[in-house]
């Protein structure tokens, strides 16, 4: 009996968000039938998955070895880095697929060179994808094309393990009561939370239409570490704002808010957290990075442009929303587009595609 048909990826380390993306394609390829070879080229996460093969510096004997003589369906790497790993090891074997999970991926000029002198060798090169439409029309402007090949969830794994609102706000030692905005990831220059901040702080000095003074029961959350915690901190001081730091498989806890909130600047890719929420029906504001407003759709609330004046005025509405209920209308159209295009069934159609050679996604 054939073995069956097997899908390698490749990724440099399993850090958040690679791993949950990791084991969404693993769900994906056994939805197929199936199998996954999932190589991280370091070990980054505090508790290695099992389900992940960590190999050292000698990949080619170590890849080989696992590989068993077997020709992948198809093979995924994550970044550039790991497509030099799996091209230096001389088992780089089409369907091969570099996945663009950021901008730049093919703006340094070695790298365009490499596959132009691939080109005229005769060597086959990889097919590009981006994790959106804005990185797949930047790698097409460099290659010529590239496909589109979003992240996804197992929502069957994020439904299991989720909190319901009023334990997450138990376990994030948040009031009981009140509108809860989050935001949710590193405290980056390009995560812009200062803005949240900001934008907050200019919300609670308006009205909502109607209402006779400005609204008191709004608390803006932070889940996340990095550079910009003390000035958000500081910034924070004397307002309803909660900077709680990193929080382990934070997901679990998305329901304690009513909405979350992607400040992020035009360099935001894709944007995760968005997907995670959507999955929670939990409604989501995001300013005018194209990452997000492609997970989004015509499903979320957006402010533009990027300013804490237009992010108060955005935040203000969506308070009046939820009054109205629709926000929950919102939310649940939502979380039906992540079961339509960001969904196991709807990544297991799009890795068939790519290694019958089609495109996974109509353009």
């Amino acid at each position: 009996m054939p073995d069956p048909a097997l899908l390698l990826q490749v990724c440099p380390n399993d850090n958040p968000p690679f791993g949950d993306i990791c084991r969404y394609y693993q769900a994906a390829a056994a939805a197929l039938g199936w199998e996954t070879l999932t190589v991280m080229l370091e070990p980054r996460a505090p508790t290695p998955d099992p389900a992940f093969h960590y190999l050292g510096r000698d990949l080619s004997r170590q890849l080989g070895d696992r590989l068993r003589g077997r020709r992948p369906a198809l093979t995924l790497c994550h970044r550039y880095r790991a497509y030099r790993a799996v091209s230096a090891s001389g088992l780089a074997q089409a369907p091969l697929v570099v996945v663009a999970h950021e901008y730049g991926l093919l703006t340094p000029r070695r790298r365009r060179l490499r596959l132009r002198a691939d080109a005229l060798m005769r060597r086959p090169g990889p097919r590009f994808a981006g994790v959106s439409r804005a990185v797949s029309d930047e790698l097409a402007h460099w290659c010529g094309h590239a496909e589109l090949l979003p992240n996804g969830l197992d929502l069957a794994r994020c439904d299991a393990g989720r909190l319901t609102p009023d334990q997450a706000r138990e376990a994030l030692a948040l009031p009981a009561a009140g509108f809860h905005i989050g935001v949710v990831g590193r405290l980056h220059p390009k995560k812009d939370p200062l803005l949240a901040v900001a934008g907050f702080r200019a919300a609670l000095t308006r009205r909502r239409p109607g209402a006779p003074e400005p609204d008191a029961g709004m608390r803006l959350t932070l889940l996340g570490d990095g550079p910009l915690k003390p000035q958000v901190a500081a910034a924070a001081a004397g307002l309803p704002v909660d900077v709680k730091g990193f929080v382990a498989d934070a997901a679990r806890c998305m329901a304690a808010f009513d909405l979350l909130l992607l400040p992020s600047g035009d360099r935001e890719a894709f944007g995760m957290v968005a997907l995670e929420a959507m999955a929670a029906g939990v409604p989501v504001l995001c300013g005018p990075a194209p990452g997000p407003r492609f997970v989004l759709g015509d499903t979320g609330l957006q402010f533009d442009p990027h300013t804490a004046d237009a992010l108060a005025d955005a935040l203000v509405a969506a308070r009046a929303a939820a009054a109205t209920g629709a926000l929950a209308e919102l939310a649940r159209r939502a979380r039906l587009r992540v079961e339509q295009t960001f969904s196991v069934d709807a990544g297991a159609r799009r890795l068939a595609a790519l290694a019958a050679g089609q495109s996974p996604v109509e353009r």
